[in-house]
């Protein structure tokens, strides 16, 4: 990932989701920290408690998140007792978890921390604006629990990365998560009101397709997240109605993590769909951007 990539990052809420649990979302934050910690203040946190050593599916050890000197953090009370790193308290948040009250963190000694994060949309947005507007600190990355791209309607002014792990086995079912994701990325602001526009509150899922109206022009939505469809739906319905969002959250990239699969079968596959938005097979070792 080039340093003009990089650069665009900060000052921005950077999520981290992905596709399944043990997808690489931690290991990409590992990534980026040292990319991004030379300048402004930075803050990092996780979304709920994960809490496991090992990887359930290969028995791997899990990734550890390195605190170095100065880095700030949140986390709960009893990983900051248990990390041989040091810490100054700098806030105590009004929330408790099963691991202790969620505090955040200024790293006065460096080494390895586990993140317990809020556990719902509402902390999860008080949180940010507290790292943002009390304590100034401008650059915040989120590591996305499973299967929470919701998440991302609590941020301000946010962008994220998608991570995915690609084996034989999820390949049709990843490229079509990859085609909806593309997509979405290209829908555009609702910015200009008409007559025949739908403004739609709720999730979009399958059983709320029939109800839209034949002669409507637009379809209006909170944002991205709130699109529960397959691939297959989402494209029927952009064709024959355009979908605005209030809201848009910019896909900054897809992590592609490959596992007996082969690059450059997989790029043939992605400029067939073709893929828009930035792509990275295993940035860990090389990056690539599709454009």
């Amino acid at each position: 990932m080039d340093a003009d990539k990089l650069e665009r990052l900060r000052d921005k809420v950077i999520f981290i989701s992905g596709s399944s649990k043990n997808a690489g979302k931690t290991t990409f934050l590992n990534y980026l920290l040292p990319r991004l910690r030379s300048g402004e203040d930075l803050a990092y946190l996780t979304i709920g408690i994960d809490g496991e050593k090992k990887d359930r599916v290969f028995g791997n050890e899990k990734p550890s998140i390195e605190a170095v000197k100065g880095d700030y953090l949140v986390t709960s009370e009893d990983m900051m007792n248990n990390s041989q790193a040091l810490f100054k308290i700098c806030h105590v948040f009004p929330w408790f978890t099963a691991l202790g009250r969620l505090m955040l963190l200024k790293t006065e000694r460096s080494g390895l921390i586990e993140l317990v994060g809020p556990e719902s949309n509402s902390q999860l947005e008080d949180i940010i604006g507290y790292l943002k507007d009390t304590a100034g600190i401008k650059t915040v990355l989120v590591d996305g629990a499973v299967n929470r791209i919701t998440q991302l309607s609590a941020g301000r002014e946010s962008a994220y990365f998608y991570v995915m792990k690609m084996t034989p086995e999820n390949r049709t079912s990843s490229l079509n998560t990859i085609r909806t994701l593309n997509l979405l990325d290209k829908i555009p602001c609702y910015d200009n009101p008409g007559n025949n526009d739908i403004e739609f509150n709720g999730a979009l899922t399958s059983s709320v397709l029939d109800s839209i109206a034949e002669d409507a022009d637009t379809l209006v939505l909170e944002d991205f997240t709130k699109v529960f469809l397959t691939w297959r739906e989402l494209r029927e319905l952009t064709e024959r109605i355009s979908l605005k969002f209030r809201h848009i959250f910019k896909l900054e990239g897809l992590i592609l993590n490959l596992s007996n699969l082969e690059q450059a079968g997989v790029e043939t596959l992605l400029r067939d769909i073709p893929v828009t938005v930035p792509y990275y097979f295993n940035p860990y070792r090389i990056s690539r951007s599709g454009m």
